[in-house]
């Protein structure tokens, strides 16, 4: 007979809207779900367009039309109509159109699993304070699957698998994609000429020079941090200590073999990989140099008054500078990928495959 807790395991999708990263909450987010003894088992940032935006409103039983136009009395009129329980938290942002919102910058998606995930999320996402609402708790951070089945729906659009063949073939005469071996793809001079009208921009040649890989380090949160549910204390560290983020990526030991996973007691790579084993990749910028990796366990943290000292079995950070793109690509297949609308004045970029999945269409 089915253990009745196994019964009730289950996966939900939770989506981190574009204000997590100018509030930086994501490592706050992360300690939520673990205190709820939730595991996080997808994670990836991207940047999604309009038209994949437009395709999550409709997944998810949303209007596309509605909000599409902003005016002070229309979002009053949102806020004084929109029903807590009714719509479990959900308020689609009214001060602008929903899906420009989406497409404004980078999002996180995740799957959440453990006993009654579906219920514990939405639980814990309808709390009116931060990490899941802003704005004087009359915003929310995050969207939730309100069921197993709209889960799986949600977790069948946002981690697909899409080829980069796949994305040129859809996006080859609207998006250029910049490879890190030099390759572009796309209408190039288009992008090109829209960025050197934009007074603000200082295009650098060659296009990849754009995205800061000088000021630029990649961190692998370990599988002690998994184990010791502190994975969003290290993320939290990260977060606070640097300028913003690049890349985030939750990434398989058994599938990206590399030496940043050693710890100090690891004497050999081979041998060491266990299939079941997590980490979390990160790319940000600007590191402040006060934080630090001393060699062992540690840990600590404390964050507002400081403190960190985090050990080398639960975080390792590459260096920054040229190597760094040698770094990425152990773990983002694509290394550092630019793409751009040619009608845009801006330059957007990633550092992962998984970006893909938001830049093409459904069938």
């Amino acid at each position: 007979m089915i253990d009745q807790k196994q019964q009730l395991q289950q996966k939900t999708f939770v989506l981190g809207y574009p204000g997590f990263f100018s509030h930086r909450c994501i490592g706050d987010l992360v300690s939520q779900f673990e205190k709820s003894g939730l595991n996080i088992t997808e994670m990836i940032c991207m940047e999604v367009s309009e038209v994949f935006a437009g395709e999550h409103i409709v997944n998810i039983g949303w209007d596309p039309e509605a909000y599409a136009e902003w005016s002070p009395e229309a979002e009053r009129t949102a806020e004084d109509e929109w029903n807590p329980e009714a719509s479990n938290g959900n308020l689609p942002v009214a001060s602008r159109k929903w899906v420009d919102y989406l497409a404004s910058d980078p999002v996180v998606a995740m799957v959440v699993e453990g006993c009654d995930s579906v219920d514990k999320v939405l639980e814990l996402t309808s709390k009116k304070q931060l990490p899941f609402w802003v704005g004087n708790n009359k915003r929310p951070t995050v969207y939730a699957s309100k069921s197993g089945e709209q889960a799986e729906r949600d977790i069948s659009l946002w981690f697909r698998p899409v080829s980069l063949r796949e994305a040129v073939d859809a996006q080859g005469k609207k998006v250029v994609f910049m490879l890190p071996e030099g390759l572009v793809y796309g209408p190039q001079k288009e992008v090109e000429d829209v960025l050197q009208q934009d007074e603000s921009y200082a295009l650098q040649e060659p296009l990849k020079d754009n995205f800061f890989m000088e000021y630029m380090s990649v961190f692998l949160i370990k599988p002690l941090a998994f184990r010791k549910r502190c994975v969003g204390e290290i993320l939290d560290a990260i977060e606070f200590n640097c300028f913003g983020l690049r890349g985030l990526k939750l990434v398989k030991k058994a599938e990206h073999p590399s030496k940043a996973w050693l710890t100090d007691s690891d004497s050999d790579l081979e041998g060491e990989i266990d299939g079941d084993e997590y980490g979390v990749a990160v790319v940000a910028y600007n590191i402040k140099p006060c934080l630090k990796i001393l060699p062992g366990d540690i840990k600590k943290i404390h964050l507002k008054n400081e403190v960190f000292e985090i050990g080398s079995n639960y975080l390792h950070k590459s260096d920054p500078g040229e190597d760094v793109l040698e770094a990425a690509v152990e773990f983002f297949e694509y290394g550092f990928t630019a793409w751009a609308y040619p009608n845009h004045a801006l330059l957007f970029g990633c550092m992962f495959q998984a970006s893909f999945v938001g830049l093409v269409s459904l069938p």
